[in-house]
């Protein structure tokens, strides 16, 4: 069988009220055009329609790499379950994401877990096991005595549970079918066989596609570049052509906004990083000054970074914070 196919191909294999899955980690691991894809179908053909989008985690950065915004619209979208949500100002725009006034204006049944329990979830689904039963989210925005997760008024149905066992409360996330699973990597070959050697992380693509297949759909897979069989060693691939039912050659998909392929991100190309322009006087500058105090030998750290980019703030975590630790002392 073909594998190989576009991304109106793609969107054509969706039906209306499937349960359509994506990995993605902000702007990172987006499968950007499929998601693109499937809105620009439901424009043109008004098909399909009433679709529930299960997010692990906010899935693109709402600026250059749209994700899930590209699937708020109304009619396309019916549900949305999703480890958490993007909401950025657009720096030149100045807008909030599209889904975000989905969710204001109670227009779609929109659900919140937290990211522990969505990506636990993932493992539940391809066990086949009725739920998640897990401590996670227990007395928070999760808790039915709370809000159950609900971020709408449309958002009715009770999907997560509260139960005890042994005489101790815990959360239950039942399971549901994921008809249709979007992942990505860097390369596929024509077996679908998948590696990540442009990738700065794997996050959530194994676990997604073993659920989507245990429940018998289809998972497909964008890709930057389709490689010739045994051009790799085996052990560089890291998800099966087995469970990849086909795949989509974007040669132009981003790293992160702004960002395509870049190894000074990755690791195998170290740059001078205090070669780097100096960062002008502003709060980028001030706050990377007070942080790069605070740093001592030997300590473990874990970087963040801003949700909206100025002309010279820095996307990645590990180097964008190298770059301003350096920069900061000039």
């Amino acid at each position: 069988m073909k594998k190989r196919i576009n991304v109106d191909e793609a969107a054509r294999l969706i039906k209306s009220g499937d349960a359509v899955a994506s990995v993605g980690v902000i702007g990172w691991i987006t499968p950007d055009a499929l998601l693109r894809g499937v809105a620009d179908r439901f424009r043109k053909d008004a098909e399909p329609r009433d679709l529930t989008f299960y997010f692990p985690c906010g899935t693109g950065d709402s600026i250059d790499i749209r994700g899930m915004d590209h699937v708020a619209v109304e009619g396309l979208m019916r549900r949305i379950v999703s480890g958490s949500y993007v909401n950025p100002l657009h720096p030149t725009k100045r807008t909030r994401p599209e889904l975000m006034r989905l969710i204001r204006e109670n227009r779609i049944e929109a659900y919140s877990w937290p990211i522990g329990a969505s990506m636990q979830w993932l493992r539940e689904v391809a066990r086949k096991s009725p739920g998640l039963m897990t401590e996670i989210g227990l007395g928070t925005y999760a808790d039915p005595r709370q809000q159950g997760g609900k971020f709408t008024a449309r958002a009715t149905q009770d999907l997560i549970e509260l139960i005890e066992f042994r005489g101790k409360q815990y959360l239950f996330y039942p399971t549901f079918p994921l008809n249709v699973g979007f992942i990505r990597a860097s390369s596929a070959d024509a077996a679908g066989n998948l590696s990540y050697e442009d990738e700065a992380l794997i996050s959530s693509n194994v676990a997604l596609a073993l659920a989507v297949k245990a429940s018998g759909g289809i998972v497909i897979a964008q890709v930057r570049q389709e490689m010739s069989r045994h051009s790799r060693p085996a052990h560089h691939v890291r998800i099966p052509g087995a469970l990849v039912d086909y795949y989509v050659v974007e040669p132009d998909q981003m790293s992160g906004t702004g960002i395509r392929s870049d190894r000074a991100y990755l690791g195998g190309a170290a740059p001078d990083i205090c070669s780097l322009p100096k960062l002008p006087m502003g709060p980028d500058k001030i706050i990377a000054r007070r942080a790069a105090s605070e740093v001592r030998p030997g300590r473990s750290s874990i970087f963040g970074f801003r949700s909206v980019p100025s002309a010279m703030s820095m996307k990645s975590s590990v180097l964008g914070w190298s770059r301003a630790c350096c920069a900061a002392s000039r």
